[in-house]
C-alpha cells in the first residue's frame, strides 16, 4: 500500500471522479463544489491537506458530508469559510461538522515540560472543547484522526535515515 495518495491521483477529473464514485447527482455536485472551493481557496503547489484527508476518508467509505466537511475543514480555507456560506452552499449539517472539526483542531496536546505545562485550568478547559466536539458529532473525531494519520504519512515519507 502506497503511503503518499497523493502521488495516485494526476488530475483535478481523476480526483473529482474518485471521491464522487458512487454518489447520487446532488451529493456529487456537493462533493465538487466543495473540491474547487478548496483548489481555489488554497495556496500552494500540491493539494490541500483537506483533500487529501478526503481521500484517506473516501477510503474507509464514509458519508459524503463527512467528506466534504473533511475538504472544507483545512486549515488553508479558514478565510474563505463563513458559518452563512458553508450553511447556505452546503447546509447546516455540515457547517456544525466543519465547525467541531476546527474545534478539534484548536485543541493543542498537553506539553510535558513542566515550564510550558498549560495550567490545570487550561487543561480542563481544552477537554471540554475535545469533549463538546467529539459530542456534537462523532464524525469530526474521524476526521481529526484521518488528519493525524495523514501527518503521520507525511512523516513517515520525510523521515531519512540516519
Amino acid at each position: 500500500m502506497q503511503s503518499n495518495q497523493q502521488s495516485n491521483i494526476t488530475s483535478i477529473e481523476e480526483l473529482t471522479n474518485l471521491l464522487c464514485k458512487d454518489a447520487k447527482p446532488d451529493d456529487a455536485t456537493l462533493i465538487i463544489k466543495a473540491l474547487n472551493r478548496a483548489l481555489h481557496c488554497h495556496q500552494g503547489n500540491n493539494l490541500p491537506y483537506g483533500i487529501e484527508v478526503a481521500l484517506i476518508l473516501h477510503n474507509f467509505g464514509v458519508d459524503k458530508t463527512t467528506l466534504i466537511a473533511s475538504i472544507l475543514a483545512d486549515k488553508s480555507m479558514l478565510h474563505c469559510n463563513t458559518d452563512f456560506i458553508l450553511a447556505h452552499d452546503f447546509g447546516k449539517t455540515t457547517e456544525t461538522l466543519v465547525n467541531s472539526i476546527c474545534e478539534l483542531n484548536s485543541f493543542n496536546n498537553c506539553q510535558t515540560d513542566i515550564a510550558i505545562t498549560p495550567s490545570i485550568p487550561e487543561q480542563a478547559e481544552r477537554l471540554r472543547r475535545m469533549l463538546l466536539a467529539m459530542t456534537d458529532d462523532p464524525r469530526a473525531v474521524l476526521v481529526k484522526l484521518a488528519w493525524r494519520l495523514h501527518h503521520l504519512r507525511n512523516l513517515n515519507d520525510a523521515s531519512t535515515p540516519l
